[in-house]
C-alpha cells in the first residue's frame, strides 16, 4: 500500500473514533482527468475521492489504473482486469 494511501487512512481512522455511530457509509467517485490506450487496453488517470458519511473529511487520491477488456462477438466489451499502474509526472 502506497505511504499516501497509509497516511490518509490513519487520518480517517482517527476521525472515526469522534464518531459515535455504529454504522459507517463509505462514498467514493473517480473523476477522469485523462485517457491513454494502451497496448493491452485503457490507461485512466484521474483523482480518487472517498469519505465517510459520519467522519466529515474527504480524502482525495491522484490514480491511475490500467483496464483490459475484450471485444466479443456483435462487439460486446468484456472487462477482464482492472489494475494500479504508476505513471510517470509530465
Amino acid at each position: 500500500m502506497d505511504t499516501l494511501l497509509q497516511l490518509s487512512l490513519k487520518k480517517v481512522r482517527g476521525s472515526l473514533k469522534n464518531v459515535s455511530s455504529k454504522r459507517l457509509t463509505c462514498h467514493s467517485v473517480f473523476f477522469t482527468k485523462k485517457l491513454q490506450t494502451a497496448e493491452n487496453g485503457v490507461i485512466v488517470t484521474g483523482t480518487l475521492h472517498y469519505w465517510f458519511t459520519e467522519a466529515g473529511e474527504k480524502i482525495s487520491l491522484e490514480k491511475s489504473y490500467l483496464i483490459s477488456y475484450a471485444v466479443g462477438n456483435h462487439g460486446l466489451v468484456f472487462l477482464k482486469n482492472i489494475e494500479e499502474v504508476s505513471i510517470e509526472k509530465e
